[in-house]
């Protein structure tokens, strides 16, 4: 998929790893713990919104750590 952006035509491209574990505290509820690293090379922006001038032209890293309780009641 391709975008516009600042008149140039960018890819959307990006690696992305993701581990994840659960919990379950009991019958009815549970814990998880997700990490994610995301990986945009040069000349892509990714799936990333709000691109700021400059961003596409550079190889990019970030880490999420989401942590997340479910439960039923």
């Amino acid at each position: 998929v391709n975008m516009m952006s600042y008149g140039l035509q960018l890819e959307r491209e990006q690696n992305t790893f993701a581990a994840g574990v659960r919990y379950d505290v009991s019958r009815s509820a549970d814990l998880k713990l997700q990490f994610e690293h995301i990986h945009k090379p040069a000349g892509a922006i990714g799936d990333f919104t709000q691109i700021q001038p400059g961003f596409a032209d550079s190889e990019q890293h970030a880490n999420v750590v989401t942590l997340a309780f479910d439960f039923v009641f």
